[in-house]
């Protein structure tokens, strides 16, 4: 059952991923739709790990805390609090579990001081992709606090931004590679599996982004996202092939 399962996790993340964007375009891309494509990418992603529980448990443990903070980055309304709190409750739970019941496995703890990072960076995009994460504090710290003219700050603001996408997708996709490698999953196999953390996370941030008053989110900020995660997680591949080289040698 675990190998049939295993065989199509594939397949039905990209059915979940294709499903939440459809949904998404057809519903006015209503917020549930964007977690829809989130949680499909994650789904591949996860096939990158060694053995299947430690894969449901990353999902387990990641979906809810995800998206608690996302929840808590909206306006506070009506059922919000209700529900942040019973995010939170499921994700301590779940967290709790994982580390009662896998706690003691080698492969589990060398995984978990790559997800901790990986899923503290998560919970960044889920804070931060509405509108927390606009450029205004930027162009005031430039502005404001080194003096600059306000084409220079958004000048710099526009170029610090675009380094920063590069470089935190790119972070995601090696934190993702370097867990699946401590679970056991050898080089050549993790890595493509853990391009899509950054890629679901980058779709995800952009299309808030999009339907964000004063946030742009474009298809050429997820292909920046995306080039970051291919080149760090390249860059890490490269590195580690040629220090078993000269290993074995």
């Amino acid at each position: 059952m675990d190998n049939a399962f295993a065989k199509s996790q594939v397949w039905i993340g990209i059915l979940v991923f294709i499903l939440g964007c459809f949904l998404a375009q057809a519903n006015n891309a209503a917020p549930i739709y964007w977690i829809a494509i989130l949680v499909g990418g994650l789904f591949i992603c996860s096939k990158g790990f060694q053995g299947q529980t430690l894969r449901v448990s990353v999902l387990l443990v990641y979906i809810p805390l995800f998206s608690f903070f996302w929840i808590l980055s909206l306006p506070q309304e009506g059922s919000i609090p209700k529900a942040c709190a019973a995010f939170v409750f499921a994700a301590t739970a779940e967290l709790g579990a994982a580390i009662v019941l896998y706690g003691k496995d080698p492969k589990f703890r060398k995984a978990a001081l790559y997800l901790v990072p990986l899923f503290a960076l998560g919970m960044l995009v889920a804070q931060f992709s509405g509108a927390a994460g606009g450029p205004g504090r930027f162009v005031k710290f430039f502005t404001e606090t080194l003096g600059w003219s306000m084409e220079a700050a958004e000048t710099a603001t526009y170029v610090v931004r675009k380094t920063l996408h590069f470089l935190f997708y790119g972070s995601l996709g090696v934190l993702a590679s370097r867990a699946m490698r401590a679970s056991g999953t050898p080089e050549k196999q993790a890595c493509p599996y853990a391009l899509a953390w950054p890629i679901s996370h980058g779709a995800f941030d952009e299309l808030r982004q999009y339907f964000t008053p004063e946030r742009m989110g474009t298809p050429w900020d997820l292909l920046l996202d995306t080039a970051g995660a291919v080149c760090l997680v390249g860059l890490t591949y490269w590195i580690s092939t040629r220090r078993a080289r000269n290993y074995t040698q």
